[in-house]
């Protein structure tokens, strides 16, 4: 038998890079009903509303970044500068950093986004299917929900552009499938 001593592998005193107080839901996660969502990244990120110190913190979330990176809304410096606030070595400095971030027009376009957005579409997607049962699988259509909704018949058959981002949607959406923006 080989014996290994592993204590040498870990840390006396650990200092993770990736903390958070109120972690953000895991990827991957739909059949536990953890959807992540813009919904939820409203939420999140009003929780440090006004406070750049809870803004770094809010922002050394792994799962948080992941769900940021993923929307392709901050450009690969917005990135780069996250990085740089995760690991500044002073708050001072954290704080510094994160002041330029929220300037920024990648993060601009977040807030503008989650904005102009009402909370059932910031819920769009697999969350809402979830919710209400609609789907065995939790992935939805936008066609099942205009059955539902009234008025949606005098729809035309022909894809829409979405007037926030201009990303071209199938006719049977009523949000756009790139921002999840709704289409009026």
């Amino acid at each position: 038998y080989l014996l290994v001593n592993l204590t040498h592998g870990f840390p006396n005193e650990p200092n993770p890079l990736f903390k958070s107080e109120g972690p953000f839901y895991i990827e991957n996660r739909e059949h536990l009903q953890q959807v992540q969502t813009l919904g939820l990244v409203k939420n999140h990120i009003a929780e440090a509303q006004g406070s750049l110190d809870k803004m770094a913190a809010l922002l050394s979330d792994f799962h948080f970044l992941v769900y940021l990176s993923s929307l392709d809304i901050l450009s690969a410096d917005n990135v780069k500068l996250i990085g740089r606030i995760i690991t500044a070595e002073t708050p001072e400095m954290s704080a510094q950093l994160t002041d330029e971030l929220l300037a920024s027009d990648g993060w601009q376009t977040l807030s503008l986004m989650l904005q102009e957005a009402s909370d059932s579409d910031l819920n769009h997607g697999a969350g809402s299917a979830m919710d209400t049962g609609d789907s065995s699988d939790g992935f939805s259509s936008g066609a099942q929900n205009t059955s539902s909704a009234g008025g949606s018949g005098g729809r035309s058959s022909s894809p829409w552009a979405c007037r926030h981002c201009t990303f071209e949607n199938s006719p049977a959406n009523d949000s756009c499938d790139m921002c999840a923006l709704p289409r009026d």
